[in-house]
C-alpha cells in the first residue's frame, strides 16, 4: 500500500546523512549509484520511475575515475540556492565536497570534455553546445499532472547575459497527449525557455548587455543576484521555479533533463532538482477555512472548514470512495457528523464536505481530525492520502488604539493594533461614527481645548469582542495676531512697540524682527537703526506645542525730505517730462505754486506728487525760467516753505 503521510518526513540515507551546512555541499555519483540517486531523491508514491540513464562526463579532469563528474547529490541547507537538497546536473563538474560552495568571486570554470547535446543545440541555434549532462528516465504518473521544483544557476550571471552562445538547459517530456519532445523548463505562463537570456537583471552597469539578443527582459523578479554570496560559487540564479505538464494517469512518459555549455563560453552553470518534489497526485484533499488564515486550524463554535476531495484518474466513471475519520475529536460530538464515504459522479473530479466545530465549553485545545481517502491505482497498488485539522478553543484577542495618548490640533487618524483576532473583523468607533478599520476624528468644542475619549469595539470572525478606550486632548490652533506703533516709522522716530493680540491659549511667543534679532517677549520694543523694509514674523504656540504665525511688512523711512529739480523738458519723450519732487519723504500735505518772470501764477496744485507738465490753461508755455514756492507740512506737523527756480526746455 502506498501512503502519503500528513506529517513532513525527513528522509535520511546511509550515503546522504549530513548535518547542517553553511555552504553548498555536493557528492559525485557512480554508475552503480545512479538508480538509487534518482529513486531516493525523485521517486514519490504518486510516480513510478524506471529505465534510468545518464550521458555525461565519466572521468575526472586529472585522470580516469569511476565517478560521474557532472551529476550528483547536493545539500544546500543554509545556503542561498533556495532548495535544501536533491539532484544537481552541471555543464562542468561538481568538485566535491565544497567546490561549488566557494564565494561567488571565484570563477566557476570547471570544464569537462563531454560532447554537446543536439536538443540543446536547437535552443541556442546557430550556436552549438559542449560538455552536456543528460539524465533521462521513464515514469508512470498516477495523476493528471506531473510537476517538480528546480533552480537554474550560472557563473555567466550577470556579465554574460543576452549572448548568443550562453549555457543552456531543458526538461523534455514525451508521451501520451504530447506532440514530440516538449520542453517544460519554461517561464511560468509563457513559452520562453528558462535561462540567462530570459531571466536576468539587465541593469548591471559594469557590463551593460545588448538586450536585443535577449529573448525577453521582462522577468527580473525571477532573478536572484548572488554576486556577494560567500557560500555559492555562481554569481546568479533563478528563484525556485516549478516545471509541470499535463499527463494521462497510468500512461508511460519519458523525461529528459539536460544541461550544456555554449561552445565558446567556459563558465559553469548548474540546475538543482528539488528532492521529493516530483509528484503526480491521483487523489488529493484540501481544506478551506471560512474565516481565512491557516486552512487546517478550526475553532470551537466558529465558522467551518470546506473539505475538497479531488481525483485525477478514472474521471469518466462514477466511484464511491470510503472515508476514514479518526483523531481525538469525536465525530458527531466535537463537530457535525461526517459520512463514511463520498461518491464522485461520472465526469466529476471533485466532491465536498463541510466540518462545523461545536462549542463544548470544555478547555480541550488540540483536538484533531484526520480524514483519509484511498483507492487502488492502475499499477495495482493501494494509494492513500489524508489531511489533518486541529480544533482549538475560540481565541480571545486584544485591540489597542493607535495613537493612545497625546494632544492634537488637527484631525487625527486613529488605527487599531489587533493581536489574535480571526478574520473578518467588524469595527465600531465611538458608538457608530465609523465602521472602517481606521477613524479620522476631530471634535467640536468650546474653549481652547478638550479631553475626549475615543472608543473602539472590534468583533472578529468567531464573534469574540474586544474593546479599547483612549483619552486624547484636542486643541484649537492658536491664531497669531499683532499690531505695532507708530504707523509711520523713520530714522527720527525709529522705536517700534509691538503688541501681541493672538488668540486661543497662547503661552509662548517668538518674534523674528528681520534684522538678526529674535525676541521671546510677548510685547517687545525694538529700535530700527537703518531704513528699509522689514518682514516681522510672530510665531505663537499653545501649551500643547501647536503653533501659528503671521508676517507683516514694516517700512522704516529716511528723515522727512522734499527736494525739487531745477530743470525739466516736457517734450513727451518719457524722460524728465514733469516738474515733480525728486525726493518725497515724510511729507504729509502741501501746495506748489509756479510763476512766470512777470509774476503771473501759471500752475498750482495741492497734490505734490502729481507734477507740472509745463502748460497753463491747456496751452504749452515757452521755454524759460519760472519761479516756484512750495509750502508743506511733514508727518510731525512741522511746516516748511521752499522756493526756487525751474528752467523749462522745449
Amino acid at each position: 500500500m502506498i501512503k502519503i503521510n500528513r506529517i513532513i518526513i525527513l528522509l535520511s540515507f546511509l550515503s546522504y546523512s549530513f548535518n547542517n551546512y553553511g555552504q553548498l555541499y555536493t557528492e559525485y555519483t557512480t554508475p552503480n549509484q545512479l538508480d538509487s540517486l534518482v529513486q531516493n531523491n525523485f521517486a514519490t508514491p504518486s510516480v513510478q520511475i524506471s529505465n534510468i540513464n545518464f550521458t555525461g562526463a565519466y572521468f575526472a579532469p586529472n585522470g580516469p575515475s569511476s565517478n560521474i563528474f557532472n551529476i550528483g547529490y547536493f545539500n544546500a541547507l543554509n545556503s542561498t540556492v533556495g532548495i535544501d537538497s536533491g539532484i544537481i546536473l552541471t555543464g562542468g563538474y561538481l568538485d566535491p565536497p565544497y567546490g561549488l560552495g566557494q564565494p561567488a568571486s571565484v570563477i566557476a570554470n570547471y570544464n569537462n570534455v563531454s560532447p554537446g547535446d543536439s536538443l540543446l543545440d536547437l535552443i541556442i541555434a546557430p550556436s552549438l553546445t559542449t560538455s552536456a549532462a543528460v539524465l533521462e528516465f521513464d515514469f508512470v504518473p498516477n495523476g493528471d499532472t506531473i510537476k517538480f521544483n528546480y533552480v537554474f544557476a550560472s557563473d555567466e550571471y550577470p556579465h554574460q547575459i543576452c549572448h548568443p552562445d550562453n549555457d543552456v538547459f531543458a526538461f523534455h517530456i514525451s508521451g501520451t497527449g504530447i506532440s514530440g519532445m516538449k520542453n517544460i523548463a519554461l517561464i511560468p505562463n509563457t513559452n520562453f525557455p528558462v535561462g540567462n537570456n530570459t531571466i536576468n537583471d539587465t541593469s548591471y552597469t559594469p557590463y551593460p548587455p545588448n538586450t536585443s539578443l535577449c529573448q525577453t527582459i521582462a522577468y527580473p523578479h525571477l532573478y536572484v543576484d548572488h554576486t556577494f554570496d560567500t557560500n555559492l560559487v555562481f554569481n546568479g540564479s533563478t528563484t525556485v521555479l516549478t516545471a509541470k505538464s499535463a499527463t494521462v494517469p497510468c500512461q508511460t512518459y519519458h523525461l529528459r533533463f539536460s544541461i550544456a555549455e555554449g561552445v565558446t563560453n567556459y563558465e559553469n552553470s548548474a540546475v538543482f532538482l528539488e528532492a521529493n518534489s516530483f509528484n503526480s497526485e491521483p487523489l488529493k484533499i484540501e481544506s478551506n477555512v471560512s474565516y481565512g488564515g491557516n486552512d487546517t486550524v478550526l475553532y470551537e463554535g466558529c465558522g467551518s472548514a470546506q473539505i475538497l476531495f479531488r481525483r485525477t484518474y478514472n474521471i469518466q466513471q462514477s466511484k464511491t470512495y470510503n472515508i476514514s475519520v479518526t483523531g481525538s475529536a469525536q465525530n458527531g460530538i466535537d463537530y457535525d457528523s461526517l459520512p463514511s464515504s463520498i461518491t464522485m459522479q461520472a465526469g466529476s473530479m471533485y466532491d465536498t464536505l463541510f466540518i462545523y466545530p461545536a462549542s463544548d465549553f470544555i478547555v480541550d485545545d488540540l483536538e484533531n481530525i484526520i480524514i483519509t481517502i484511498g483507492d487502488t491505482l492502475c499499477n495495482g497498488q493501494y494509494y492513500e492520502t489524508d489531511i489533518e485539522l486541529v480544533i482549538y478553543e475560540k481565541p480571545n484577542f486584544n485591540v489597542k488604539i493607535i495613537p493612545d495618548t497625546g494632544a492634537f490640533c488637527d484631525t487625527v487618524l486613529f488605527s487599531a493594533q489587533i493581536q489574535g483576532a480571526l478574520p473578518s473583523l467588524m469595527y465600531n468607533w465611538n458608538k457608530g461614527l465609523s465602521s472602517d478599520s481606521t477613524f479620522q476624528f476631530f471634535p467640536s468644542f468650546q474653549g481652547d481645548y478638550i479631553n475626549d475619549n475615543i472608543h473602539l469595539q472590534v468583533i472578529d470572525g468567531c464573534g469574540s469582542i474586544a474593546h479599547d478606550t483612549v483619552n486624547i486632548i484636542f486643541s484649537k490652533y492658536p491664531k497669531a495676531l499683532y499690531e505695532y506703533a507708530p504707523d509711520y516709522i523713520d530714522l527720527k522716530n525709529s522705536i517700534v512697540k509691538f503688541q501681541d493680540l493672538s488668540e486661543n491659549g497662547v503661552v509662548s511667543w517668538l518674534w523674528d524682527l528681520d534684522d538678526e534679532l529674535i525676541s521671546s517677549l510677548q510685547n517687545p520694543i525694538h529700535n530700527y537703526l537703518d531704513t528699509g523694509n522689514y518682514n516681522v514674523k510672530l510665531s505663537v504656540f499653545n501649551q500643547f506645542g501647536c503653533g501659528d504665525s503671521i508676517v507683516k511688512l514694516i517700512r522704516v523711512n529716511d528723515l522727512p525730505n522734499l527736494t525739487y529739480p531745477n530743470t525739466f523738458s516736457p517734450n513727451n519723450d518719457g524722460v524728465n517730462d514733469f516738474f515733480i519732487p525728486l525726493r518725497f519723504v515724510g511729507v504729509e500735505a502741501g501746495t506748489i505754486e509756479v510763476f512766470n518772470r512777470w509774476g503771473d501764477l501759471v500752475y498750482k496744485n495741492n497734490d505734490l506728487t502729481e507734477g507740472w507738465s509745463g502748460k497753463h490753461k491747456e496751452k504749452e508755455l515757452p521755454s524759460g525760467t519760472y519761479y516756484w514756492v512750495c509750502s508743506y507740512s511733514n508727518v510731525y506737523d512741522e511746516v516748511f516753505q521752499l522756493k526756487g527756480c525751474i528752467t523749462l526746455f522745449r
